[in-house]
């Protein structure tokens, strides 16, 4: 919720360090110099002193550290207190492994963890065990995985399991004949050995110490490696755990060890993110991540706060009960429509606006593995896809704001759509390091964003050895009776005699004008389930909703004839009539707009609205409806009850009944 500028500056200020910054906040160095630049030209002066290797606060750092740590941590504890109220809330957990953990053992404990926390996304560290260790006691990682126990009195730790040392070598080695090996055996050998700060080689210490001696052949590269790099050595022999794939000797007497887990005896954040505060104590901590236990209300928050609000309520939650259904599996049958009308063209699947109110994290994961692209226009979201993973070209569809943007660009290869030629100009005096894919933009007729005719010719000559350029277009009517005809005859004209691959068709185009296909497209509403046409249904189409918005009746009424319902008496009965009450609102993102008579299911039978929408709710008529009865469901638009029939009966598009879905409401996945 906090300034993501002063998030970043108050890292950079706790650790003195850039890099250290940048590492902490999952971000590139560039990105985070970036952000601190930007603050410094907010408050129109320095931060930071630069000099002789280091940094240091100026006096006017000073101020602006003391007010973040005031502002971040009244932020955090705000979100903490509302997410106690609302739910649980998924979000980055960054999690330290030793290597052999990290290899054998973390990928059956992560899948099963992300099974109970599907919202939770870990983000892993591998060290070895000394260093993992230290980054936990210094709050650079939440918990820790390590190969031996801890003696950092401020670590809560605790033992997940034993494994057992083994001794490996070569089969034509000579201790390859024997079953077990004892100390004294590996006397004359060489073997090769952990880096200082390994629990392996803590053990070779705890052997030495006991009075055999022995030469060894440490090696730094083989340092936290698998039985590959172990295997080097084909004339020595090494420690392994008993996790791997081979066979080996064991180590006679049994070398035993415990597997610990770790986790900071306080509960404060990471060092230098406010935003990561754990509203647990450790000991949760720890073992909701062995055991993936779902008990409690509130999870991890993100410290890297993502565009999506994915708040899930408990088993137990006594919140209002209106909520969202999301529907994974629609959305990619959406998609797979969308790609059967595009041919060989491929996708831009249009996420921007919160990936239209359906929550940016939430769509792009459902789309991951079937997207070519994504489109948005937010550049601080773009980079947040880019540093949770998404590899997906990502189209800038209003390119960049400011030409000090273009660095971002050219690090986190964003593809921006140039719509005027001082970006065109911009683009090239910037002297990026990497040569940048740009779109093009003309303006063929609906006269919002777009280079005019006259711009063109400039535009691929200034970029001609800097950018590999596509053309677009947008249509101002590929849902109406215009229709697209005179928009591609001006574009086709434009493109003449030009080689350049082109991105046209919005969703009315791609399902209405197969010439409007072109080498990109770029599906929008029609991926969430709307329709982009006023007479034609989504249904139709074969389209399925996304989103469906439901609640309950919280009361049920007897009125007389003559009475009214709601503010400003708009509804008058007729007849003695049966009304009830719906937990859903416009505080809600329901239209307040909406009049008497629009259509709403009600424990599956469709009736309609009474009187003007409330802040937090809405009357219904059950005057036919004699069965329903208090806690039925309402359905406001999504199965069952189509959101473009909704939208219609309230005189707006169903494009703003999905964007202006309030935070307040609650997400949970369709079975």
């Amino acid at each position: 919720m906090a300034d993501r500028r002063l998030q970043v500056f108050h890292a950079v200020a706790k650790q003195l360090s850039f890099t250290k910054a940048a590492e902490i906040l999952f971000m590139t160095q560039p990105a985070v110099t970036f952000q601190v630049k930007q603050l410094e030209e907010h408050f129109n002066t320095r931060l930071f002193d630069r000099g002789h290797g280091r940094i240091t606060l100026t006096p006017a750092g000073d101020i602006v550290l003391a007010y973040a740590e005031r502002i971040l941590g009244l932020s955090s504890e705000l979100d903490v207190r509302l997410a106690e109220m609302t739910g649980e809330i998924g979000g980055s957990l960054l999690v330290g492994a030793s290597t052999t953990i990290a290899d054998f053992m973390l990928p059956s404990i992560l899948g099963e963890f992300k099974s109970a926390h599907p919202d939770v996304r870990p983000r892993l560290i591998v060290a070895n065990s000394e260093t993992i260790e230290t980054r936990v006691a210094e709050h650079m990682l939440d918990i820790g995985l390590i190969e031996s126990p801890s003696h950092q009195p401020n670590l809560e730790t605790e033992v997940c399991c034993d494994d057992e040392l083994q001794v490996i070598c070569s089969p034509r080695f000579p201790l390859a004949k024997f079953k077990e090996i004892t100390p004294k055996q590996l006397v004359d050998h060489q073997y090769v050995s952990r880096e200082p700060g390994s629990g392996t080689r803590s053990h070779r210490c705890l052997l030495c110490a006991g009075g055999h001696r022995r030469r060894t052949d440490e090696h730094g590269d083989g340092a936290g490696q698998s039985d590959r790099a172990q295997w080097r050595r084909r004339d020595g022999t090494g420690f392994r755990h008993r996790l791997g794939r081979f066979g080996a000797q064991g180590a006679a007497p049994g070398r035993p060890r415990r597997h610990s887990t770790q986790a900071p005896a306080d509960t404060g954040p990471v060092d230098g993110v406010s935003e990561g505060e754990v509203p647990f104590t450790p000991r949760d901590h720890l073992r909701r991540f062995r055991r993936g236990e779902a008990e409690g209300t509130v999870a991890w928050r993100s410290r890297r706060e993502t565009p999506a609000r994915m708040i899930r309520s408990s088993a137990n939650s006594t919140a209002r009960p209106i909520h969202i259904r999301f529907d994974a599996g629609a959305l990619r049958r959406n998609h797979l429509i969308a790609r059967r009308h595009a041919g060989a063209a491929r996708l831009w699947c249009v996420v921007k606006a919160d990936g239209y109110g359906h929550g940016l994290a939430r769509v792009v994961d459902a789309l991951a593995e079937v997207a070519d692209g994504f489109g948005l226009i937010e550049l601080e979201n773009a980079l947040a896809l880019r540093e949770a993973g998404v590899r997906q070209p990502l189209l800038m569809m209003e390119g960049f704001y400011d030409a000090g943007e273009l660095p971002l660009f050219a690090e986190y290869r964003l593809t921006p759509v140039l719509h005027r030629l001082d970006q065109v100009e911009a683009l090239r005096a910037a002297a990026l390091p990497v040569r940048l894919p740009v779109y093009l933009k003309l303006n063929t007729g609906m006269n919002r964003l777009g280079l005019a005719a006259d711009e063109l010719e400039r535009a691929l000559t200034l970029l001609a050895d800097r950018a590999d350029i596509t053309l677009m277009t947008h249509f101002a009517d590929a849902d109406g009776p215009h229709g697209i005809a005179a928009q591609m005859a001006r574009f086709h004209a434009l493109r003449a005699g030009r080689d350049l691959p082109v991105c046209l068709a919005n969703s009315a185009a791609l399902l209405r004008y197969p010439e409007a296909r072109g080498d990109w497209a770029r599906p929008g509403i029609m991926l969430y389930g709307g329709s982009p046409f006023p007479e034609v249904t989504a249904e139709s189409l074969g389209l399925e909703p996304v989103m469906t918005l439901e609640s309950e009746l919280i009361a049920v009424r007897d009125i007389a004839a003559g009475e009214h319902v709601g503010y400003g008496c708009t509804f008058t009965a007729e007849r003695p009539m049966r009304i009830g009450v719906v937990a859903c609102g416009y505080a809600d993102g329901y239209p307040r707009h909406a009049p008497t008579g629009t259509p709403i299911l009600v424990a599956g039978q469709r009736t309609r609205t009474l009187g003007r929408v409330s802040m937090d709710k809405l009357c219904v008529d059950l005057t036919d409806l004699p069965k329903v009865s208090l806690g039925d469901t309402a359905i406001l638009w999504g199965a069952g009850l189509p959101s473009d029939e909704v939208a219609a009966a309230a005189g707006t598009i169903s494009y703003e009944l999905f964007c202006a879905v309030a935070a307040r409401v609650p997400w949970v996945e369709a079975d």
